[in-house]
């Protein structure tokens, strides 16, 4: 779930016209979302590569270096968060083989995963807002879902990427409204629907077009209703995360709701979130 939405308000009444306009893109949005491919971001080879290599646990770091050098673009973003103000250690670092030394092989395996993800899915004109705003919840729900992956029997790398992606489809439905004719000049009453209605079979394709694994897929797709221990875990984060970004603060009430999945109280999951902050900040600040 994106921070675009509220969990407990109505959607706005739309209008007569409105709701007439909004059937048109719905038909249009759904016949390239669940019957075509062509609107499927294709990943550069490079990154295809990377997320193979980062995937490895048996990876070398000159093997990853190797690659993420042919592509200036998600090199230059590796080099912005090691030098951002989170990992700044006082010199500022010039070469990627300083920046693995500064973060690290598993900070920089986070650092691909979400340097792919914006330089692919950030092209979305008149709703650049909406994919950033995803994009910015998503970073949070992955971290937090990497830090309660051990509390559940889960990979903390598979929890990472699942939560990355949860909501990747609504970034792809993003880039297919912005190209349709019927969408332009319309408002985020009408488009913001209609992404919430089709977002999790549009991430769910997605990942399965960049081979990611299946149970990263399922997650996309159920996350709204979790039938698998990974999809479980990250409705949970997903929850939390949005509860503690919102103004003013959850209730504990709907904090605990929001955990008990996992098992965890509200104190705990506030233990967990609030050192993540920083980090985070830090981290999609550097990014696109």
């Amino acid at each position: 779930m994106s921070s675009t939405t509220t969990m407990t308000s109505q959607p706005p009444e739309l209008r007569p016209r409105d709701s007439l306009v909004q059937l048109d893109l719905e038909s249009a949005l759904r016949l390239q979302v669940l019957t075509r491919n062509a609107d499927l971001p294709v990943l550069p080879g490079t990154a295809v590569e990377a997320l193979r290599l980062v995937r490895d646990p048996r990876v070398r770091t000159d093997d990853l270096l190797a690659v993420v050098e042919l592509d200036p673009p998600l090199a230059a973003r590796i080099l912005a968060v090691a030098n951002s103000s989170y990992y700044a250690r006082g010199n500022a670092i010039r070469s990627l083989r300083q920046a693995v030394v500064r973060l690290g092989l598993h900070a920089l395996r986070d650092v691909i995963y979400m340097a792919i993800y914006a330089s692919t899915l950030f092209d979305a004109p008149g709703l650049i807002d909406v994919v950033r705003e995803t994009f910015d919840h998503s970073v949070i729900v992955a971290r937090f879902a990497q830090r309660l992956a051990p509390h559940v029997g889960i990979d903390d790398e598979t929890a990472f990427l699942a939560g990355l992606l949860h909501d990747v489809g609504r970034a792809r439905c993003c880039k297919v409204l912005s190209k349709l004719p019927q969408a332009r000049g319309q408002s985020r009453d009408v488009l913001v629907p209609l992404i919430d209605r089709y977002h999790e079979a549009a991430g769910a394709a997605l990942a399965l077009a960049w081979n990611l694994p299946t149970e990263v897929a399922d997650a996309c797709e159920h996350h709204h209703a979790p039938c698998t221990p990974l999809a479980t875990l990250i409705a949970a984060a997903d929850a939390v995360a949005y509860a503690l970004e919102q103004p003013p603060r959850a209730s504990i009430e709907a904090l605990e709701l929001a955990t008990q999945r996992v098992g965890l109280s509200a104190a705990e999951a506030i233990e967990i979130f609030e050192p993540l902050r920083a980090e985070l900040s830090a981290r999609v600040s550097a990014l696109p």
